[in-house]
């Protein structure tokens, strides 16, 4: 489903209480953006969970992860994109990638944000669904992880123990090499 917001100049969209599954298959807002800028780099973030806090009384919850993207302009957080649901799972490993641009001389803060999809009408609205946990990291932070992966403890205002989430790195081949970006990331691309 293609959303009708605008998306800026990072390819991200304001983030709201409303949200749209974003299309990003081929031929979409983010392929037009694949050779933008050569400061900057598109990334797929592949994502799962484990062990994640049941929220759902007769069956087990129903995650869907949401990224954004802190615009340094405006210091609020854009969507970026979305996984798909999947369906009665404490250890979803979420096959559709989220694609966002890693911007090599800026800060870039992401946040990801695990719900259980009870309300299947109201699927993009978030406050009609249960926040699982979230993480929060820097980007360039999360890259020199070994083997390109992130791991964290999801984090949730009310409770501990909301499970932990891995998200893997994976570069586009169509842009730079993998070790020119970390040569680049280490400061080190002369």
């Amino acid at each position: 489903r293609q959303s009708s917001e605008k998306r800026d100049d990072r390819g991200v969209m304001p983030a709201g209480k409303d949200i749209e599954v974003i299309d990003q298959s081929e031929g979409g807002a983010d392929s037009q953006l694949l050779n933008q800028d050569p400061l900057s780099h598109p990334l797929d973030l592949h994502i799962s969970c484990s062990n994640l806090i049941n929220m759902d009384i007769t069956s087990k919850s129903d995650p869907i992860a949401i990224v954004y993207v802190k615009n340094n302009k405006t210091e609020k957080f854009d969507f970026a994109g979305s996984t798909e649901r999947v369906l009665n799972s404490l250890e979803p490993i979420f096959v559709k990638a989220v694609n966002i641009r890693y911007f090599f001389e800026e800060t870039q803060t992401v946040r990801i944000d695990i719900y259980d999809i009870d309300d299947e009408s109201n699927i993009n609205k978030l406050e009609s669904q249960e926040l699982i946990g979230s993480t929060e990291f820097v980007l360039a932070k999360a890259l020199r992880a070994p083997n390109n992966t992130w791991k964290d403890n999801l984090k949730h205002p009310k409770r501990a123990n909301n499970g932990t989430i891995l998200i893997q790195f994976e570069e586009q081949k169509e842009c730079l090499s993998a070790d020119l970006v970390r040569r680049i990331i280490a400061g080190t691309s002369t």
